[in-house]
C-alpha cells in the first residue's frame, strides 16, 4: 500500500505532462462561460427599450470584457513562467574571455 501511494506520487513528478493544466482548463472554462454571458447580454440590450436597463446591460458587459481580458493576460503569464515553457526557451549564455592578468 505504501509502496503504491510512493509509486503513484513518483509517476506525477515525472510525467512530462503540463503541471497547470488543472489551472489552464479551468480558466478555459470560466472564459467560455464569460462568453456566453457576453452574447446573452448583447442579445438583451438590442432587446431592451428602457435607457436605465441599457445603462446597466452595457456596465455588466464592460465589466464581463475587462474580466475576459484579465483572465487571458493570466493563463498568458502563467504559461510564460510555467516550468515547461522556460526549459524549451533556454538560453544559451556566451562565454567570456579569461581574466587578464
Amino acid at each position: 500500500m505504501i509502496y503504491e501511494k510512493t509509486l503513484g506520487y513518483l509517476k506525477k513528478l515525472l510525467k512530462k505532462e503540463d503541471p497547470d493544466k488543472d489551472y489552464k482548463d479551468d480558466m478555459k472554462k470560466i472564459l467560455s462561460k464569460l462568453k456566453e454571458k457576453a452574447l446573452k447580454l448583447e442579445i438583451q440590450l438590442e432587446n431592451e427599450s428602457n435607457e436605465q436597463k441599457r445603462k446597466n446591460i452595457k456596465l455588466m458587459l464592460k465589466v464581463i470584457s475587462k474580466q475576459q481580458t484579465k483572465g487571458v493576460r493570466l493563463m498568458q503569464e502563467r504559461e510564460k513562467y510555467s516550468p515547461l515553457s522556460t526549459r524549451q526557451n533556454l538560453i544559451i549564455k556566451p562565454e567570456l574571455s579569461p581574466p587578464i592578468l
